[in-house]
């Protein structure tokens, strides 16, 4: 595998992927409001890259931003540090107290503040002492005039207690806010901007930062809550200080939270270093699947009872994964291969593990049946089966990842298509490369049988010497070298390891023999069990429903932040459980007002490839924009205002939306302006450019593309009172509000303004997403389940076993969803792909019991017929079932949540897709299950008859007789031993 990896640069393949940005690729694509999202971040990047000017202009406004954001970046000791650490007190007391205040600023400085010099580059001023940190520590010495943390005493810490209270009665009353400053503290001073506030209290703007930012929400929020339960310390450490903060987290920040004298970290918020930390550690514990490979490795060794098939199987799948990537990147030539697509390991080594143990199963029952054929003849007779049966659960489950390319989220459509390409992939190998390993592996034994043959018949007879040549021995007249001696007795000793405990393979037949021939039939048949089996199932379904959708349900996420370790890992610590006890995480003068844009010259399209994130494509101007402003624009343009002033989601403020409004009242005054020129509405182009100017009102944004004065676009900004929220429902409706509004206004509007459309750039955040996923995850089950459907009953041709396997797996799937939903699941990206994927991995094994209940010799007895699915393909899902648990359980010592969550899917989706398909579905065969060939389709006399009606082309022609068989020809097809043998269209 590393061999092919490092071979791919050769070929022309891009260096191997990056995962620095996980959620890169989450952002949707092709739906409807993405399209006009997408559309405002490509008319902002024509803007601020100069493709677009200002009508008027010759100077980007983005400029002069960008040149002072960047000189302020460049100052020392700025107020933008990127270090946050949260401290609690052990003892539940009050943090505000100077003993707990001296040890937070210890415990911090010691965290912090404790690398080796090498690393001062990544503090601000150059070294960990050049600029203090925000602490509450450091600002009761700023109130005392005192220097360092160390040195505050009682009175210090009462005095900085006591402007705290009086000051937050002005921040909850809202009056102390972040515009109040006070350069110059004076006594009974009031602040800049905040005439109401004492000066003391926007001082520096330090109670404010401090009740926003250092302190919990609870810290008093009345006069009488005064105990400071969380203190967040912010240090001076820049944003790109991965080396630092990785120094940190390693040696303090890890495994448990510091604690000294009393005071404890709780959590820790280091700029990017999450998602840094994850592209190096999501590459590092890709040694979870590859234990599981050789666990699995382990169970096929002792099933096939040979170590150099298992291996040769296990080879299979990193083959297959190699060439999955080789065919995504270089054939089919997609860029974007997100961090999900490594997951594909997971799913490909239990079914590739399936796979194996179906063939050499087969292989193995149709070597006994058929003893004097040859290995060729062997393999053709085992494939005839097993490349079907390989073939409908490979192509159920690479239907259920190819369903997820319904999705509108780059992420889940990529990951759908790797998935489903390894998928293939991994069958195609199963039946061409593994079985040649069978077959070469079968040809070594057969010698070594034959020699050992040999050597008994020479103690016995005075026979002429028999050689029979393969690869350990020399040739004749040549003496086995001790090279060679020691390699056969390796592979020997490798090959053969159940030998040495002759009893294993007796128990574990005896075992199978017992259960799946009568203990499991006797669970179904005795005392009609089967109908208490129907019951339970059928109440467990319906409980795990009500799980499922009405209580708890499965919930949209309650946080904004992608979760990438385990919610036990101390890095999601402060996303999790303490962002949320800080105001500014949940103060709605955070999160800014929901800003409205009306656009018209462009059409809201995304041209751009939707596989590929860093594709957006290009701007699509639209033509029959022309804004001259006509008579009947300005009159539309009026009423559209008035229309506005009425919505409920109207601020107050329409910018330069109703300027023609605001001219028009000046213009109807008694005293008008100089540039109304007795003009009456709707008015001359020239004179609202004249009383824009002239009135100070701000205009419309008019660009023309760079190098051409035509203009090309208009672009009109308001706010709406309507905060930003990670509530769905709530941007849910706002959005609607504004679009039918807003339709509404341009079915009216006149030919050159109709086909302006209106967006807001902030429902991306998270309303974009949400919306994606309730619809998406609902349509690519769907999709999922409608193909396992089709393939069911083209493989079984029976449509009441079909419906009885679909009825099993939505069984499956509630129960499933509703233990994950137990488990604290919400519905985000890898719970999407992972319902979809639940309908592939779910019908496998009820796919196996409905093929070998039509199979069934017996025909008219369900009994026998349920008895002989257990028989035959009992024994090969119980191992399928087992190896893959056990690649889920691999997976739970993990630190990546994906492979934690992907673990607990697989592991739940295995137990109850074992239960369902040998009690559920088997019970419902065992009571109504079909007889004889009843609600069966047949497809081969369907065809004969449509031929004959096409042979015979008129009644006058004699019917012929029907011809007895050919037992020339029939003699050709193999022989009928059990199930292997049987064709699924019988």
């Amino acid at each position: 595998m590393v061999g092919l990896f490092s071979f791919l640069p050769s070929l022309g393949a891009p260096p191997l992927p990056s995962f620095q940005k996980p959620t890169k690729g989450f952002d949707p694509r092709g739906t409807f409001l993405s399209n006009r999202i997408h559309t405002l971040y490509l008319i902002d990047k024509y803007i601020n890259s100069g493709l677009l000017i200002e009508q008027g202009s010759n100077v980007r406004r983005s400029v002069s931003v960008r040149k002072r954001r960047s000189n302020n970046e460049n100052s020392e000791c700025q107020e933008t540090f990127r270090g946050r650490i949260v401290f609690t007190s052990t003892k539940s007391s009050n943090l505000m107290t100077t003993e707990n205040l001296k040890s937070l600023c210890h415990l911090e400085k010691k965290i912090m503040k404790s690398a080796p010099p090498s690393y001062d580059n990544f503090y601000f001023g150059g070294s960990p002492s050049s600029c203090q940190s925000h602490s509450l520590g450091v600002i009761v010495t700023q109130f005392s005039n005192k220097t360092k943390c160390e040195s505050i005493d009682d009175n210090d810490v009462r005095k900085a207690m006591d402007i705290f209270e009086m000051c937050s009665a002005f921040y909850n009353k809202g009056t102390l806010n972040k515009s109040c400053d006070c350069k110059n503290l004076k006594r009974n001073g009031v602040s800049d901007n905040c005439p109401t506030v004492p000066c003391v209290c926007s001082w520096k703007k330090i109670v404010y930062n401090t009740m926003m930012y250092f302190t919990d929400s609870e810290f008093l929020k009345t006069p009488d809550q005064k105990k400071l339960t969380y203190a967040a310390v912010v240090t001076p450490t820049k944003y790109n200080a991965f080396e630092l903060y990785k120094y940190i987290y390693d040696n303090h920040l890890k495994s448990v939270f510091p604690e000294f004298n009393g005071v404890k970290v709780v959590g820790f918020h280091f700029a990017n270093f999450r998602f840094d930390l994850f592209n190096a550690v999501v590459l590092q514990e890709v040694k979870y699947p590859i234990s599981a490979m050789i666990l699995v490795a382990i169970c096929m060794w002792l099933f096939m009872e040979s170590l150099i098939l298992s291996l040769c199987a296990v080879l299979t799948i990193g083959f297959a994964f190699v060439l999955s990537y080789f065919f995504y990147i270089l054939v089919y030539g997609f860029a974007f291969f997100p961090f999900f697509n490594l997951l594909t390991v997971i799913f490909i080594v239990g079914i590739g593990a399936d796979d194996a143990f179906v063939y050499y199963d087969i292989f193995r029952k149709t070597k006994s049946d058929n003893p004097k054929d040859n290995l060729l003849t062997l393999t053709v007779k085992s494939l005839k089966h097993a490349a079907i049966s390989m073939f409908v659960t490979s192509f159920t489950t690479s239907a259920a990842f190819f369903a997820n390319m319904s999705s509108h989220i780059t992420a889940i459509k990529t990951f759908g298509i790797f998935a489903g390409i390894s998928i293939l992939t991994t069958f195609l190998l199963m039946i061409t490369w593994f079985p040649i390993n069978v077959m070469l592996h079968e040809r070594w034994i057969q010698r070594q049988n034959l020699k050992k043959s040999f050597s008994e018949e020479r103690l016995f007879e005075d026979s002429p010497k028999i050689k029979e040549t393969h690869y350990c021995e020399p040739e004749t007249g040549e003496q086995e070298s001790p090279k060679q001696s020691l390699c056969c007795m390796i592979f020997r000793a490798m090959d053969f390891p159940c030998r040495l405990v002759p009893m294993s393979k007796t128990l574990f037949s005896k075992l199978s023999e017992n259960f799946f021939e009568s203990w499991l039939p006797s669970m179904i048949f005795k005392k009609k069990l089967y109908l208490l089996w129907i019951i339970f199932f059928a109440g467990l379904t319906g409980g795990f429903s009500y799980l499922s959708l009405v209580s708890p349900g499965l919930h949209l996420p309650k946080i904004t932040d992608f979760q990438m370790f385990s919610s036990s890992s101390t890095i999601e610590q402060y996303n999790l459980h303490i962002k949320q006890h800080f105001r500014y995480a949940n103060d709605v003068s955070v999160n800014p007002k929901m800003e409205i844009e009306l656009i018209w010259g462009v059409k809201p399209v995304d041209n751009g490839n939707y596989l590929d994130p860093d594709d957006k494509g290009t701007l699509d101007y639209d033509h029959s924009f022309n804004p001259k402003f006509t008579s009947d624009s300005q009159i539309w343009l009026s009423s559209f205002c008035k229309s506005l002033r009425k919505q409920v989601f109207y601020s107050g403020r329409s910018g330069s939306l109703c300027s023609f409004e605001t001219i028009r009242n000046r213009c109807s005054q008694s005293r008008k302006p100089l540039c109304c020129k007795n003009a009456t509405f709707p008015f001359p182009k020239d004179i609202i450019e004249n009383c824009m100017t002239e009135l100070g009102l701000p205009r419309h944004d008019i660009y023309h593309p760079r190098g051409n004065n035509n203009t090309k676009m208009m672009r009109i900004s308001f706010s709406s009172n309507v905060h930003w929220s990670k509530d769905y429902n709530e941007m849910d409706t706002f959005w609607k509000q504004i679009f039918h509004w807003s339709n509404e206004q341009f079915s009216q509007a006149p030919p050159e303004f109709k086909n302006g459309w209106i967006a807001c750039e902030r429902l991306h955040l998270m309303y974009s997403i949400q919306e994606c996923l309730l619809k998406d995850t609902v349509t690519s089950m769907m999709i999922a389940i409608g193909m396992a459907f089709v393939v069911m009953l083209l493989t079984t041709l029976n449509v009441l076993i079909s419906i009885y396997a679909i009825v099993t797996i939505i069984g499956i799937i509630a129960t499933t969803v509703g233990s994950l939903v137990l488990l604290g699941w919400e519905l985000v990206v890898l719970e999407s792909i992972v319902l979809s994927v639940a309908v592939g991995l779910s019908i496998d094994f009820t796919m196996h019991y409905g093929v070998a209940y039509r199979l069934s010799p017996n025909r008219e007895d369900r009994k026998d017929r349920v008895r002989y699915s257990f028989m035959h393909v009992g024994p090969a899902v119980f191992m399928a079932t087992f190896t893959t648990f056990i690649t889920g359980l691999v997976m739970m010592p993990a630190d990546v949540l994906v492979y934690i969550q992907l673990g607990q899917f697989i592991m739940i989706v295995m137990f109850f897709s074992w239960l369902f398909s040998n009690f559920a579905f088997m019970s419902l065969n065992a009571f109504i299950g079909p007889t004889g060939n009843f609600a069966q389709l047949n497809v081969i006399e369907f065809c004969e008859r449509k031929k004959e009606l096409q042979i015979i082309p008129d009644e006058k022609k004699p019917k012929e007789k029907s011809k007895p068989v050919d037992t020339a020809k029939t003699s050709l097809l193999p022989k009928t031993h059990g199930i292997e043998n049987k064709s699924y269209t019988d």
